[in-house]
């Protein structure tokens, strides 16, 4: 198609429009399960949703739980999992130099 920085700036296009389209998982909130025990929340990398009285993950968008139930964020997760925000910060701003580095090198 083009040459050159014309093909790198379509090639960030395209994966900015591929990373918005995919949905990022969600959150099943905490809740008393039938017998009065607490589930606590828990991430889905797909859909939080329940089967019967259970709240469980799964690939169905038909079965999701009430949005009630559900959240696009894990606080309690992530406060366990500090490693992962941290990861994709570096990974992030790693990307960032090597597209500076990558233009400057273009450029000059």
């Amino acid at each position: 198609m083009f040459g050159g920085k014309f093909s790198i700036v379509w090639l960030l296009a395209l994966l900015c429009v591929l990373v918005k389209l995919t949905e990022g998982g969600e959150c099943c909130r905490s809740h008393y399960d039938v017998t009065g025990h607490v589930m606590t929340e828990r991430w889905c990398d797909n859909y939080c949703c329940i089967q019967g009285n259970m709240y469980s993950c799964c690939n169905n968008w038909f079965l999701r739980a009430p949005a009630r139930d559900r959240s696009t964020f894990c606080v309690n997760w992530f406060t366990r999992h500090m490693w992962v925000p941290i990861l994709v910060a570096l990974i992030i701003i790693g990307l960032l130099i090597g597209c500076g580095v990558c233009c400057c090198c273009l450029c000059c």
